[in-house]
């Protein structure tokens, strides 16, 4: 159980294991991870006071078996930089100053709210508990208009600003 307030950097075919125990992103600048091989915690605390968003930036995907705790600091993640909560791992579903911009992925057969946001606005998105624990959903927020508001008539009402994604 360590802290780093700087970015989290393996290089070549360097792997670390972690163990049981729990990683804290607490810098006071915009911190990186970076694992080319992608990186597994057990328990991630990100608490990143720098006040430009994001602060912690995913450079390769990442995976969590534990929790993944939201206390301070924007998230920033990709296709490729993909954060996947594995069965059984669990958030706390971040807050306003603290989520996952970029998309987010569950794995397992647990109800689960995914803590998502874009532009600093925080909107999250949940499911109930799947059958199987094979189950996959990847989630995004997105503050911005879908461009496409023609309905075949089985919505009551769209937005114009916003829109989620949650692909099974």
């Amino acid at each position: 159980t360590f802290s780093v307030g700087g970015n989290w950097t393996v290089s070549g075919a360097a792997t670390f294991t972690e163990g049981t125990g729990t990683l804290t992103l607490n810098g006071a600048n915009a911190q990186t991870l970076t694992n080319p091989s992608g990186e597994t915690f057990n328990n991630l605390i990100i608490n990143n006071t720098f006040g430009t968003r994001p602060q912690i930036t995913l450079n390769n995907a990442t995976i969590i078996n534990g929790l993944f705790t939201l206390t301070q600091g924007v998230v920033a993640t990709s296709t490729s930089a993909l954060l996947t909560l594995v069965d059984g791992a669990t958030t706390n579903g971040g807050d306003a100053d603290s989520y996952v911009d970029g998309p987010i992925r569950k794995i397992g057969n647990d109800a689960f709210v995914f803590p998502t946001g874009d532009n600093a606005i925080w909107a999250r998105i949940g499911i109930s508990a799947p059958a199987t624990v094979t189950t996959e959903f990847t989630a995004q927020y997105f503050d911005a208009n879908y461009g496409n508001e023609s309905t075949d008539g089985t919505f009551n009402d769209e937005s114009d600003v916003e829109y989620w994604t949650l692909d099974r």
